[in-house]
């Protein structure tokens, strides 16, 4: 068969030629796709052909795309009309397969475009999930730091009343307990910096040594209460003072001591610090936290690490956080959190850390001031001869009542409370005050450290230079920055007790 006859057999096969009358009728057809009997009326064989027959009486050529024929058999055609000497004639051209393969593809498209709008409907819902949380999270901290702190306050305060035993016995529970839901609340907070990226570090240069005798300090006190023994072992090689995190370094010995003193029974724990090598301007510190404790079972050695777990031969309480957060700020200091532990024997955790020094000599005096926590302040009461005249700003009346029942009932305070900014600058331009104290979040629009702008500008009496002291659940280093340029003084964070909110207005009054 020779290329022409090929080409004819192709051409028929894909191509019906019929000629249909002005009335419709089909006056000839070669049939080769489907069947049109000579003398039958055209529509009556498709409804197509109904549609088309109006069609047939214009002047000019039509083509018509992607026409679905037949019935058992579809068939998917173009299909051209042409009118000649009182006749239609039309050519039906098969594309089944061309337009069967293009809706394939066409559909596969639009499943790609279907998928990629649901993952970004995904994306979109999980990230919406995630700034609800982030912000429930922020304004649930908030919230509940002001009745926190209220209990933990007036439970302290209930103790210096008189009282039976068993009353003293059941303060001291809601004060311990309450400290707890504190430290949980923390955890939580830190859990959901971690997982929204926003956990970081906050070097600045602090003393190792003075660090070690705070944590020395209070757990001597812990560990003794369970009759068990603490030792702090420490090298006097490596440097004084260090760049670091200070704040997250004892975050760190504070969770292992907790956890410690948490599954340790009898014996003890002991804490031993020492210098690994010094290059240049830096330092390596072993830290190593051991424990006569219950210890872990190797399969459970690689659980201890994960958020919310806890072993089921534990029957301590807590969520099974405080490892894991441990473990995420080492990492933070390029740092691994390893343990070695003996099933009914005891426990050893173990970190090296990288610590920056100062070449030449830093002494205390010389490094950076920063906005502090008041657990490492230790201010004596001042002498005076009047009475201290404090500004509380402040909206939750719960705080109000707690920071009035504190200051006044030392004695030595005179307080004068507002809600918010209304009516603050007003009464400064005619009233001295000795400090002011603040929430952040404050009643209206303008926040405390707004606030606290505005009255720096004013220039009335002593509005430059009274101490502002922030007392706010907002605490994380960028937030203290912000304070620090507003023109506050320091900080208290709630929730707090009676002697961090003393310690620290002393601390300015003296």
């Amino acid at each position: 068969m020779g290329l022409k006859e090929i080409k004819d057999e192709f051409y028929q096969a894909r191509r019906q030629f019929t000629l249909v009358s002005e009335d419709g009728k089909v006056q000839e057809s070669d049939d080769a796709l489907f069947p049109l009997p000579q003398g039958s009326a055209l529509q009556a064989h498709h409804p197509f052909f109904e549609s088309i027959l109006p069609l047939l009486e214009a002047k000019e050529e039509l083509q018509l795309n992607c026409v679905h024929l037949g019935t058992d058999d579809q068939l998917i055609c173009d299909v051209e009309i042409k009118n000649h000497e009182g006749f239609s004639l039309l050519i039906f051209i098969d594309f089944t397969e061309h337009y069967a393969e293009l809706q394939k593809v066409t559909q596969t498209r639009n499943e790609s475009v279907i998928a990629k709008q649901f993952l970004d409907l995904q994306n979109q819902l999980l990230k919406e999930k995630e700034e609800f949380k982030n912000k429930f999270i922020a304004n649930f901290s908030h919230e509940i730091r002001n009745p926190l702190t209220s209990i933990l306050t007036f439970s302290q305060m209930l103790k210096h009343t008189e009282l039976s035993n068993d009353q003293l016995d059941y303060a001291n529970v809601i004060q311990n307990s309450t400290v707890d839901l504190k430290n949980l609340l923390e955890d939580i907070m830190d859990m959901s910096k971690i997982e929204t990226g926003k956990f970081s570090l906050d070097p600045q240069p602090f003393d190792l040594k003075e660090l070690l005798k705070e944590v020395e300090s209070t757990y001597n006190k812990e560990f003794a209460n369970k009759g068990l023994s603490f030792v702090l072992k420490q090298g006097s090689d490596f440097p004084d003072i260090l760049e670091g995190d200070r704040m997250r370094l004892k975050q760190v010995l504070v969770n292992l001591l907790n956890n410690a003193l948490k599954f340790t029974k009898k014996g003890g724990v002991e804490v031993y610090i020492e210098q690994n090598y010094k290059r240049g301007n830096r330092v390596n510190i072993h830290f190593s936290v051991s424990d006569t404790g219950m210890g872990i079972k190797d399969e459970d050695i690689s659980r201890i690490f994960e958020s919310f777990t806890q072993l089921n031969n534990s029957d301590q309480k807590g969520v099974g956080l405080g490892l894991s957060i441990t473990k995420e700020i080492l990492n933070l200091m390029g740092s691994e959190l390893k343990v070695e532990s003996t099933y009914g024997k005891g426990t050893r955790f173990t970190f090296n850390v990288n610590f920056n020094f100062p070449i030449h000599k830093v002494t205390k005096s010389t490094t950076p001031k920063s906005i502090r926590s008041t657990s490492e302040k230790t201010i004596s009461k001042p002498k005076r001869n009047e009475k201290i005249k404090a500004l509380l700003i402040e909206d939750s009346e719960m705080t109000q009542m707690v920071m009035l029942k504190i200051l006044v009932s030392t004695g030595e305070f005179y307080v004068e409370i507002f809600n918010g900014e209304d009516g603050v600058l007003e009464d400064l331009k005619h009233n001295v005050y000795d400090i002011i104290f603040m929430d952040i979040k404050l009643e209206g629009e303008t926040s405390g450290d707004e606030l606290a702008k505005k009255i720096r500008r004013l220039g009335y009496n002593n509005t430059r230079t009274v101490p502002i002291i922030a007392v706010t659940a907002y605490h994380k280093p960028k937030d203290l920055s912000r304070y620090k340029r507003n023109g506050i003084t320091d900080t208290v964070r709630k929730p707090f007790d009676e002697d961090a909110l003393l310690k620290t207005a002393y601390q300015y009054l003296s």
